[in-house]
């Protein structure tokens, strides 16, 4: 009977920790936010990512990097047409964003410049990249660029240059009640109805029926991670400034384009960043808004192709 006693209990242990681990495997699995998401892991940062193989004979290697508070469910669309015509895509969430790392205080900072540079080359070398930015991911990629004139080509959809942060305000942004109030700001815009959070994407795009199809939980979804308030402000004080005086130097093959209705990027910006590229090939999208990557996305991938092309 003990006999018999002792294999019924090792056989339920067994069963018990199949059933666990099986569980856990699959709570990790569930937890993925697409089923194509990798993880990048450097320091006190874990940096997520989406690879998009090309279809047919692969041209190039594109890295795609997101404006703010978006993610890279804002490339998708770019994505299909990319990749039908030859090139993989790598779509990443910028540090604070999406589902990568949220900084604090604690955090070893690490400028997501060098994030994306180690994310490219643990994937292939440097100099095998394309990079793109949208908004502030083309502040981001404008300061990569300088860095690393290696790069293949570098592609700017409505790109947002990063300024200066006041050293001397960075205490009151990073400080506990800047983070609540981000918090809850966030919180209450998941809360907002649909139809509103659309008639804001329809406004930013200057596309009303884009808008009002758009799916905004991609956007407040990740917005509601723990941390993501602090997070933000964090990395606002932390972005590194463009360095307008060097953009004149860079040698790779550029590409810019604007849209004609942008209603989010100072006129002033936008006049700043043309004559700091004179080397930039500058397609200006007349009906296009701030998010031209995302409802214009047929369009600036045939110019995009295009110039690929040509200058590679």
């Amino acid at each position: 009977m003990k006999r018999i006693f002792m294999k019924i209990t090792a056989l339920a242990l067994t069963l018990a920790l199949f059933f666990s681990f099986t569980g856990i495997f699959a709570s990790a699995r569930e937890k993925l936010p697409f089923a194509n998401s990798q993880f990048f892991e450097q320091g006190d940062y874990r940096i997520h990512y989406r690879v998009f193989e090309a279809e047919g004979e692969m041209k190039g290697r594109i890295l795609f990097l997101h404006g703010f508070l978006v993610s890279t469910y804002s490339w998708e669309r770019m994505t299909a047409e990319m990749t039908q015509a030859g090139y993989e895509c790598v779509l990443a969430d910028l540090p604070g964003f999406g589902y990568s790392s949220r900084e604090n205080g604690g955090t070893r900072v690490i400028p997501r410049e060098d994030l994306m540079v180690a994310l490219m080359e643990s994937i292939a070398p440097l100099d095998s990249w394309i990079l793109a930015g949208h908004s502030m991911g083309g502040g981001v990629s404008l300061n990569i660029a300088v860095a690393h004139p290696e790069l293949r080509a570098l592609l700017l959809y409505c790109p947002a240059p990063i300024t200066q942060f006041p050293l001397m305000l960075k205490p009151m942004v990073t400080s506990w009640p800047m983070a609540k109030l981000y918090t809850l700001i966030f919180k209450i815009t998941a809360l907002a109805p649909k139809f509103i959070a659309r008639l804001v994407v329809g406004y930013i795009a200057q596309d009303m029926p884009f808008g009002l199809q758009y799916e905004t939980t991609a956007v407040t979804d990740p917005l509601q991670l723990e941390g993501t308030g602090e997070g933000i402000a964090y990395m606002s004080a932390n972005a590194a400034a463009t360095d307008m005086d060097a953009l004149a130097g860079l040698e790779m093959p550029v590409l810019h384009i604007q849209g004609g209705k942008d209603n989010v990027l100072q006129a002033q910006l936008i006049a700043d960043t043309n004559a700091a590229l004179p080397q930039a090939e500058l397609f200006v999208i007349e009906d296009g808004g701030h998010m031209l990557n995302e409802n214009k996305a047929a369009e600036v991938s045939a110019i995009t192709v295009d110039f690929l092309d040509r200058r590679l």
